[in-house]
């Protein structure tokens, strides 16, 4: 989560959305209290804490990296009776992708992969997602009209 979460404005960024997608109400960011909650370096939760956090603070499916269909798989007692009907138990995630232009004959999978590849890579390394943590705590905790703009200059530099 933590690396997904550090990477997502990149993501977005790069992958040049197309307009109507990003009005679209059907993916929405995570809350910014959701984000600093699980950047945080004492944020340690046990399994069911993470799924209960998760739920208190994304009760949708409209994320960008959807975990109710493994969290209910999981423990769906903690999940409750959600009233989506959509969201069925089983263990996977559902990551959305930012931009599918699957009507393009010349579209491919391989970028939007590569980006989850990144993911994949900062998440096998903590040391890193501790140091990106704390800047992003200090840009988004500074004055500024353009916080995401200079957080995904900051993972630039990162990547």
């Amino acid at each position: 989560m933590r690396a997904y979460l550090l990477l997502h404005h990149w993501i977005v960024k790069e992958s040049d959305i197309d307009f109507t997608r990003r009005i679209a109400p059907f993916i929405d960011e995570f809350p910014e209290d959701y984000m600093r909650l699980i950047l945080d370096s004492s944020y340690n939760p046990s399994r069911d804490e993470l799924i209960t956090d998760y739920h208190e603070h994304n009760p949708t499916r409209n994320r960008p990296l959807d975990m109710l269909p493994i969290f209910t798989h999981v423990n769906r007692q903690l999940i409750g009776d959600f009233s989506d009907e959509l969201v069925k138990p089983r263990p996977t995630f559902h990551y959305r992708l930012p931009n599918c232009l699957i009507d393009d004959p010349n579209w491919t999978v391989a970028r939007e992969w590569d980006y989850w590849v990144a993911v994949e890579k900062l998440a096998n390394e903590p040391d890193k997602i501790a140091q990106m943590s704390k800047q992003y705590f200090e840009i988004t905790n500074s004055f500024s009209f353009s916080v995401k703009d200079k957080w995904y200059n900051e993972v630039i530099k990162w990547m």
